[in-house]
């Protein structure tokens, strides 16, 4: 399902389970996948390379007619978005 372009997709929450980051991918329709270290994510087969506490990075490699591999790296980078909660006398 994370399989779909990724102005789609928003990296959501992060959570350490057994010493991994395992990060948290919401798509548009506000449905949130997990996503690990080699997740496959993106139109492009992009594979999770890396996840750390400010994003998440996509790697995409294909073959160009030569034959030789063509890396890109795509991010998605947390929302660090924090809600506050004021009291009003």
């Amino acid at each position: 399902p994370l399989q779909i372009p990724y102005e789609s997709l928003t990296a959501a929450g992060l959570v350490w389970k057994n010493k991994e980051p395992l990060a948290l991918i919401e798509m548009s329709d506000k449905l949130g996948y997990p996503a690990r270290k080699g997740t496959l994510i993106g139109p492009e087969y992009g594979v999770v390379e890396s996840i750390d506490q400010n994003k998440v990075v996509v790697v995409e490699r294909k073959r160009d007619f030569k034959g030789s591999i063509l890396s890109k790296k795509n991010e998605l980078e947390f929302n660090l978005t924090k809600k506050t909660n004021e009291v009003k006398p």
